[in-house]
């Protein structure tokens, strides 16, 4: 029974760790979402969040416009791989548990969030999609739980991150009765 674990596991690391040589973003969906819920942008629900909708939008699209501008600047001859068995489990299941993380400065949203600053970011975000698949396979960013990811890592990264905030904010509307 160990074995039948330990090899199903092992394939399910190979399957999210190979494909295509580029990593290709596809978060149009994603992007539409965040769109549609600027009009919903001052709900709060502090049982499920401590912050509101405008909040979780800024924050998801400062991190695609920011991973996107450490991937273009890092060196891709100093990357190097690791194996993090948190990363591991986060990008096979798809999910991020609630709470545990802590956002860094650099994506944290100002006090006062303008709906057309969220607008800016979204349209900056959405002319970054094609871009990741331009970028040299190598070129990293290095999180602070899953280490070192490259341009395909961090594509799958993005995915999970926006659509974990997108969750929030569902789960914020419903229980704010919206």
């Amino acid at each position: 029974m160990k074995n039948i674990f330990i090899s199903a596991l092992t394939l399910i690391v190979f399957v999210v760790n190979t494909g295509t040589a580029h990593a290709q973003l596809n978060l149009e969906a994603e992007l539409n979402q965040l769109e549609a819920y600027i009009a919903q942008r001052d709900s709060l629900a502090p049982d499920v969040s401590a912050v509101d909708v405008a909040w979780h939008l800024d924050h998801s699209l400062k991190m695609i416009i920011g991973i996107y501008s450490v991937l273009k600047a890092s060196d891709p001859l100093s990357y190097s791989s690791s194996f993090k068995p948190v990363r591991t489990l986060v990008f096979t299941t798809g999910r991020m548990p609630r709470g545990v993380g802590k956002a860094p400065k650099s994506v944290l949203p100002p006090e006062n969030i303008r709906t057309e600053d969220i607008m800016g970011q979204l349209e900056v975000a959405r002319s970054l999609l094609p871009a990741f698949s331009q970028l040299d396979k190598k070129k990293h960013f290095n999180h602070y739980v899953f280490g070192v990811l490259n341009v395909k890592r961090s594509a799958r990264f993005v995915k999970i991150h926006t659509r974990h905030h997108l969750r929030i904010v569902r789960d914020i509307l419903k229980k704010s009765g919206v």
